[in-house]
């Protein structure tokens, strides 16, 4: 009888595929092999393509989820980008402290970075909107 992991990739691949992304990321600490499948088939949800090639990472709106998945991937710590972009939407205080923290520590991971922007926009108009009494650090 035989498991998972003596399955094709082609035959993973198409399972992973009607996974959520929680399961793909739960798969991805399992074995080395399914770690690149499940991740390959989360980063293409979120848009993220090859990194070492397009040298770029921006995480805006959707792909700000993708967070969780670049922080446990194996690969991403040899990896030389050239900027990250990071636009935040939250206007509760946890989700976005989660979110700039989840930043830090994917920006730790990788080899190198030669620019990082940051943008709190839409954080600053909320500021503005409903006041720093409900936007406590």
């Amino acid at each position: 009888m035989g498991g998972l992991l003596n399955l094709p990739n082609e035959l993973l691949l198409l399972i992973f595929v009607d996974l959520d992304e929680t399961t793909l990321c739960s798969l991805a600490i399992l074995s080395r092999r399914v770690h690149f499948l499940a991740l390959s088939v989360y980063f293409s949800r979120h848009g993220i393509l090859d990194l070492e090639v397009s040298k770029s990472l921006d995480l805006c709106d959707d792909k700000m989820d993708a967070l969780h998945g670049l922080r446990i991937s194996l690969f991403i710590t040899g990896i030389h980008l050239k900027r990250i972009v990071c636009k935040f939407n939250y206007k509760q205080k946890d989700k976005l402290l989660n979110q700039v923290s989840g930043v830090a520590r994917l920006i730790t991971k990788l080899a190198s970075v030669e620019e990082v922007t940051l943008d709190f926009a839409n954080v600053h108009h909320w500021i503005l909107r409903y006041g720093w009494g409900n936007f406590h650090f």
